[in-house]
């Protein structure tokens, strides 16, 4: 069949079950635009191998010549016994059949993958509808646009405009999804002396909320630095070797953007593996000039080498442009980074883990500590972080990862600073047959008791403890006897907050009111009040107190030592 032959349009509509099985209906209108031309069959290519059931008909009967199941896909064609003759004559027939399994719970979330169609004429014009029980949750990531998202009758009724599925449509339906982490590490000092070694732990961003569970040992601390990394602090002894495991759960949401002042000539510099100002990245990025036109060059650009999993290794940017066919989701990375970079746009790497049961349409690597990569870049609009995934786009051969991300994405660490430090959970190993990352969906969720924040005095400070295994949000802190108003930032999990007590004028001090400093923040039990001793106040007063009786003894030895007139 050619363009100038026929009109085609096909509307898809997909019934799903509780279990997951779709049922398919298709109609399809076949309209001649040549007299002399007509259909006497029909074939339908679907890019899916659990199809059953199939029926068809038109107005004359049974349709069905064959169905031929393939490894990949699917064949029906189809035979006309009483084709429809004439020019802007319609032939009108049905394809009925049922998908397994289209739909697939994983852990929290039902993802949906709808099939490719090969259509034997292009301009083939696409219309579907998808109905799915509301007990399936709300829409947490679409890859394509929905056109109308509907309630009827405890079914959720989605239907797609025709332009938007000539990409690949995958749905995710639930709220959110709660992974189970345990990370082990194993730290050596062999310096002869003690000291503190940092290791990072899966950290909040605004996809992602983390609670943990254990910590053995115990850290010191928990610090963020400037990138949103949890660091956890531990100490060594001289030549000691210790093995630490961390137990918790990463619950990942659809994103909440969350303002962030940045430095943007930090995120636009070059680094190890951004080789920013080289004549192979500049004379690219000088024709790119939006993170939409890198993403889509690096997806057309790099084809992932799956040979290359078991034996990874960072390239870079530079060695990904020269070799596109030999890349992996870190060179599509650090390539996004660059390119970015180059362009003025502020983008950094995030390395985590990647949840996926099909390593052909998202590679990751579940038995060893192979972990996935991809970047985010600076929105100036909504002034925050945007993770997007090149990789998975270019693996699923279209399913767009640019707008969002689904829920199956856990940041271990961010890479922007710096683009190799800190090196991420998987990487602190005895031994490199040693797994230490293990990853699964959550059969139970951890609900911990709050505890309130700790207000300690030290020196000239006040010091503010979160006993927490979970972050506690920024907090404004007022000091009642001062105009100074405080923001904290977020309290990391065993974080703190140090304040250094405001400065008064050395008569402010003297006054009975600036006896004591007054700070009252919020907390989980609601306002703390936290009274702290103003010292200057005491030192003043004393100093004060001392200089009067100075003043005092010495006039009365003035007046003592003054002669009498007679």
């Amino acid at each position: 069949m050619a363009n100038n032959e026929f009109d085609v349009v096909q509307k898809v509509s997909y019934e799903v079950n509780l279990n997951g099985d779709a049922k398919v209906s298709q109609n399809i209108s076949l309209t001649n635009k040549i007299s002399q031309i007509y259909a006497k069959e029909y074939q339908i290519v679907i890019h899916n191998t659990n199809i059953q059931t199939v029926t068809g008909h038109d107005k004359h009967g049974n349709i069905i010549k064959s169905v031929i199941p393939e490894p990949d896909k699917t064949t029906i064609n189809l035979q006309f016994d009483q084709p429809t003759i004439g020019k802007d004559q319609q032939n009108n027939f049905f394809l009925d059949y049922t998908i397994t399994k289209f739909a697939q719970k994983k852990g929290n979330t039902w993802e949906l993958l709808f099939p490719q169609f090969e259509n034997q004429i292009p301009t083939a014009k696409l219309e579907i509808t998808l109905s799915i029980p509301s007990s399936f949750g709300d829409l947490s990531f679409s890859s394509v646009p929905i056109q109308n998202n509907h309630l009827v009758d405890n079914k959720t009724i989605i239907e797609f405009s025709p332009s938007s599925v000539k990409s690949k449509p995958l749905l995710v339906f639930g709220n959110n999804q709660v992974f189970d982490v345990k990370l082990h590490y194993h730290l050596k000092n062999p310096d002869s002396a003690s000291k503190q070694i940092e290791v990072p732990i899966p950290p909040d961003t605004n996809l992602q909320t983390v609670i943990y569970k254990e910590f053995n040992p115990r850290p010191q601390s928990i610090r963020a630095d400037d990138d949103g990394n949890w660091l956890a602090s531990f100490f060594i002894n001289p030549s000691q070797e210790i093995d630490i495991t961390v137990e918790g759960q990463v619950k990942v949401h659809p994103s909440v953007k969350q303002p962030t002042i940045i430095d943007p000539t930090i995120y636009t510099i070059a680094q190890k593996y951004w080789e920013v100002d080289s004549p192979n990245i500049t004379v690219v990025s000088s024709t790119l000039n939006t993170p939409k036109s890198i993403y889509d060059y690096v997806v057309s650009t790099l084809t992932y080498d799956y040979a290359l999993i078991n034996s990874a290794s960072r390239k870079g940017a530079q060695t990904a442009i020269l070799n596109p066919t030999q890349s992996l989701c870190t060179e599509f990375t650090d390539l996004f980074v660059t390119l970015a970079r180059s362009a003025k746009i502020p983008a950094r790497e995030i390395e985590g883990f990647a949840y996926s049961n099909n390593s052909k349409i998202k590679p990751t690597n579940l038995g060893t500590d192979i972990l996935h990569a991809w970047p985010e870049y600076y929105d100036n609009n909504s002034k925050s972080w945007t993770q997007i995934d090149p990789t998975w786009e270019k693996t699923t051969n279209g399913i767009d990862f640019f707008k969002e991300l689904d829920l199956n994405h856990i940041t271990f660490v961010i890479h922007g600073k710096s683009s190799e430090i800190p090196a991420p959970p998987g990487a602190y190993k005895k031994d490199n047959l040693s797994k230490t990352v293990f990853v699964d969906f959550a059969t139970d969720t951890i609900n911990p008791q709050i505890q309130s924040l700790a207000v300690e005095v030290e020196k000239d400070q006040v010091v503010i403890r979160n006993p927490n295994f979970f972050a506690i949000p920024p907090a404004k802190i007022m000091i009642q006897n001062s105009s100074e108003e405080i923001t904290t930032k977020s309290f990391p999990p065993l974080g703190k907050e140090v304040i250094s007590l405001p400065r008064m004028s050395f008569f402010q001090s003297l006054l009975t009111t600036n006896s004591n400093f007054k700070f009252e923040f919020a907390s989980a039990d609601g306002k703390i009040v936290k009274t702290v001793i103003n010292k200057d106040h005491y030192l003043n007063l004393a100093i004060t107190a001392g200089v009067a009786i100075f003043i005092l003894c010495i006039g009365g030895i003035i007046l003592t030592a003054t002669p009498k007139k007679k």
